[in-house]
């Protein structure tokens, strides 16, 4: 925390508490890179995970490989010059190579826009945009901004009785918990989409005021929630459900307008609502949040290889057992498990 402050710009993605909530899912535990040079500071949170198996076989020991904690995190720099960056990085190399990593992706954030620092070595493409709504405006300049279906929409709620309001997250999560899961069911999402109670228990205790949750009722019973992260003058969409059986009532029309309401009167500026489900512009998730802002931000990604050898033997592992005629493009190929209907975690496309 004393090297964030210092750097001053940072998103809630780059906490310590905010990895600790994701500990508590996986064998993935949390580090993050520091690299202090003649005033100058590199700072890089990460997930290291041990590769155990690949399908069925046990994967050669020791090997693990690394990734950015679901949301948007990434590097941070003081500085983007590069004479700084390769000599902040070299160190980075030489700690993977001890530890065995074989490879990383990195999810970069695209309100700091931190791609510029990556690593040298690290391959980076902007893969798809995000939805943000300016709120400095006010609320009158934010309606307007809403495309018209989405302002039926909200009208039709309220006309049809759905409240939506703040709650305290430890009362309100289990009822939460439970629409999200049943939308992850209705979706078929991967289980890496599942959260235990120990997530939602350090998540809630450790981002304190950062986390607010908000919920829709129709005649006293929760139909929809979402939960929002706070940091600065920014508000970030961060997980969402709505029931089945009240979504033609838009109760997630609801909650977003009401968020940004409460986001305005606390003096935010910007609500970030993240993009879709992959990076077709046609995709429904990403199109829901494009109808509320015209406002984009590039989402960056990235991926190195740092061991290619032991790289090319589990993806050879993973060909042995699948045989697919046209594989996945994922980075981390070998977590994927075709049995089980897609990724064993939260992969890109490479």
């Amino acid at each position: 925390m004393a090297c964030l402050e210092r750097l001053g710009r940072y998103d809630v993605y780059h906490l310590p508490t905010y990895h600790r909530a994701y500990e508590a899912d996986t064998a993935s535990r949390a580090h993050a890179y520091v690299a202090e040079i003649g005033g100058e500071t590199l700072f890089h949170p990460i997930m290291l995970r041990p590769i155990d198996r690949v399908g069925e076989a046990p994967a050669p020991e020791g090997l693990c490989d690394a990734e950015t904690v679901y949301g948007y995190s990434g590097p941070l720099a003081s500085t983007v010059d590069q004479d700084f960056l390769a000599e902040a990085w070299r160190g980075y190399s030489e700690w993977y190579a001890e530890r065995r990593v074989v490879c990383e992706f990195t999810r970069f954030n695209p309100m700091l826009k931190n791609h510029d620092v990556a690593a040298p070595g690290c391959e980076t493409w902007q893969d798809r945009q995000t939805v943000a709504i300016d709120l400095g405006a006010g609320e009158d300049a934010v309606w307007q901004g809403y495309a018209g279906v989405h302002r039926n929409s909200i009208r039709k709620a309220v006309k049809n009785g759905l409240k939506c309001e703040q709650r305290p997250a430890h009362e309100a999560m289990l009822a939460f918990r439970a629409i999200y899961e049943e939308t992850m069911r209705g979706l078929e999402a991967d289980p890496a989409y599942y959260f235990s109670e120990d997530h939602y228990l350090n998540l809630s205790e450790g981002l304190g005021s950062r986390l607010r949750l908000f919920m829709v009722s129709a005649n006293g019973t929760d139909v929809a929630g979402a939960l929002f992260l706070v940091h600065g003058d920014t508000l970030h969409y961060h997980l969402a459900g709505s029931l089945l059986s009240h979504r033609q009532l838009a109760p997630n029309n609801l909650l977003i307008h009401k968020a940004a309401r409460w986001a305005i009167g606390q003096g935010l500026k910007t609500f970030h609502l993240g993009g879709g489900r992959g990076p077709e512009p046609e995709d429904s998730l990403f199109r829901f949040k494009a109808r509320f802002s015209g406002r984009r931000e590039d989402m960056w990604f990235g991926k190195q290889i740092f061991d290619s050898a032991a790289y090319e033997a589990l993806v050879s592992l993973w060909h042995e057992q699948f045989q697919a005629e046209e594989p996945p493009a994922y980075l981390q190929l070998y977590r994927i498990d075709p049995r089980g209907g897609g990724p064993s975690g939260r992969h890109v496309a490479a």
